[in-house]
């Protein structure tokens, strides 16, 4: 199927310790209010990407948001309550991808891209322009590497908030806590292959949260 002429431009941010950061200093928000964001001047920026056409989209590892008789746990309810108070403040259209167990929709694996690809339709023929911003980005001081190996499997430009937001050179390189390229033998290579089960997603022009098998969704439009 050809693409279509006009390219769908997608915008993909990472949440903790890229778009915000919890107001305490602590690592995990103790309240749905204990955050702020990472910088004065993500806001305005993000605005600014919505009003040049870029769809925004958030895609963040969260922890499991069930318990373990499958009710709805207390950490869903800060994180959802967390998310409905960042979107009032930016006040633009945006959607939010949580993946909430260590599946094919965890950064650095591609299933929450499949998703995206039915959301935004690219997937009938549409062009995608995307990049990625996040912190996880394997250097010395990162938690981990996810964020950068999302962006290598999914083939886009990759930055992190530093280079983004302030325009700054990393100050650490960016590289791999984890590099599966190590333990292959050079005249093998290896690809990701998996077809992540689903149920529909049921969207509309509202705030709203929808859920798939271990992946949240929030849209507001």
């Amino acid at each position: 199927m050809p693409f279509s002429q006009t390219p769908v431009k997608i915008a993909i941010f990472d949440l903790d310790s890229t778009l915000i950061t919890t107001a305490n200093g602590n690592l995990h928000a103790l309240s749905p209010t204990d955050w702020k964001w990472w910088h004065p001047s993500v806001p305005n920026l993000l605005r600014s990407l919505v009003n040049c056409n870029q769809e925004l989209v958030i895609v963040s590892n969260q922890g499991c948001f069930t318990t373990a008789d499958g009710a709805e746990a207390a950490e869903s309810l800060l994180f959802k309550e967390k998310m409905d108070a960042i979107c009032h403040e930016l006040d633009i259209k945006i959607t939010i991808y949580a993946a909430c167990s260590n599946d094919g929709y965890r950064k650095p694996r591609m299933g929450v891209w499949d998703v995206m690809a039915e959301d935004f339709r690219f997937d009938k023929g549409v062009k995608v322009e995307a990049y990625l911003v996040g912190d996880a980005a394997g250097r010395k001081s990162d938690h981990s590497d996810s964020d950068v190996h999302f962006a290598d499997n999914l083939g886009i430009e990759f930055s992190t908030p530093e280079e983004f937001f302030l325009r700054e050179k990393s100050k650490e390189e960016v590289g791999h806590k984890f590099d599966p390229k190590w333990h292959l033998p050079t005249n093998r290579s290896g690809t990701l292959n998996y077809k992540p089960s689903k149920n529909s997603l049921n969207t509309n022009n509202t705030t709203q949260f929808s859920t798939i098998p271990n992946l949240l969704l929030q849209r507001r439009v």
